[in-house]
């Protein structure tokens, strides 16, 4: 098949993915939904769903999208929804097409994107996250343009009311509405 389901899902005493065990393009949904996962060390490519992938970890992280390729990936529902991830790096949205709840009451306080282009479409919440304005800035200097509009919300971040317009006109430069 396409998939490489729960693979370690609910697994409280993993410390860390060093060796690549993943099936190279294959998507990975529910692969670490609950699980106690620090870190990842090996190379990750996800070819389709991503949904629910890091939904509800438990284990304070940081994501690199240099170790998980997302380049190919298409449904980032619930992708880190409950999940305790506090840095996204790098994260590649270039083949999204599916935003619910991608970051549903998680505790970023850093995110940043990869990639020059994404279809956009979709709207995508940071809804009380913990950025403060450099991370806020630092996330919207890194959007790819979207090729349709594209929505992203960052109600309730301590730094948001200190953008100014024109920090957010970057985004708007790239066919994004950033909802305060």
């Amino acid at each position: 098949g396409s998939y490489n389901t729960y693979m370690f899902e609910y697994c409280k005493s993993i410390m860390a993915v060093s060796e690549n065990v993943f099936i190279p393009n294959l998507a990975h949904p529910y692969a670490f939904q609950g699980a106690a996962m620090p870190s990842i060390d090996s190379q990750i490519s996800i070819n389709g769903s991503a949904q629910n992938m890091f939904n509800s970890n438990v284990s304070v992280f940081a994501f690199d999208g240099n170790k998980i390729n997302t380049h190919l990936a298409t449904s980032f529902s619930n992708f880190m929804r409950m999940s305790n991830v506090y840095e996204v790096m790098n994260l590649d949205i270039s083949s999204m097409t599916d935003t619910t709840n991608i970051f549903g009451s998680c505790c970023l306080i850093k995110l940043t994107f990869a990639g020059e282009t994404t279809p956009g479409g979709w709207a995508i919440s940071l809804t009380s996250c913990l950025m403060s304005h450099k991370a806020l800035v630092n996330m919207i200097n890194s959007l790819p343009t979207a090729l349709s509009p594209a929505t992203i919300t960052i109600t309730g971040n301590p730094g948001a009311s200190e953008l100014t317009d024109e920090e957010i006109a970057v985004a708007t430069a790239k066919n994004w509405t950033v909802t305060i």
